[in-house]
């Protein structure tokens, strides 16, 4: 299933498009195809990884991340076509490579926010 999200600045809220319809909500509860189509930026679409972390929240592009390694965020590495786990410092790890792609390793992964205006777990403003 393809599914992405755009972020809209103006009601500070995300916009789903899944499977070729619009949605205000990721579960599909929602939807207005007309208005929402408006809504929906494709030049800031993210992409769902295809991942839940371990409180089953799915994982976008994008998204703030919270493992035994620290803070990361979610991006999409054109040249190879793969999503990246990126450091503050730099380095990072895609989610293919090794352990990370593994159940037992996807238990210690959280999603605590976004890149637009991102929460840490205390509530506060966040970067990597």
């Amino acid at each position: 299933m393809n599914k992405f999200r755009s972020w809209n600045e103006q009601g500070k809220n995300f916009t789903y498009f899944i499977n070729g319809n619009y949605f205000f909500d990721v579960e599909c509860l929602n939807d207005d195809n007309i208005f929402l189509s408006n809504l929906f930026k494709w030049r800031n679409a993210e992409q769902a990884t295809g991942l839940l972390d371990k409180n089953n929240k799915e994982i976008f592009e994008g998204d703030m991340l919270s493992d035994r390694k620290g803070k990361s965020v979610v991006t999409y590495f054109k040249n190879t076509g793969q999503f990246l786990i990126l450091k503050k410092n730099g380095t990072g790890y895609y989610f293919n490579d090794g352990d990370i792609a593994r159940p037992c390793q996807l238990q210690y992964i959280k999603v605590i926010g976004n890149i637009h205006g991102a929460k840490d777990v205390r509530g506060k403003s966040s970067s990597i």
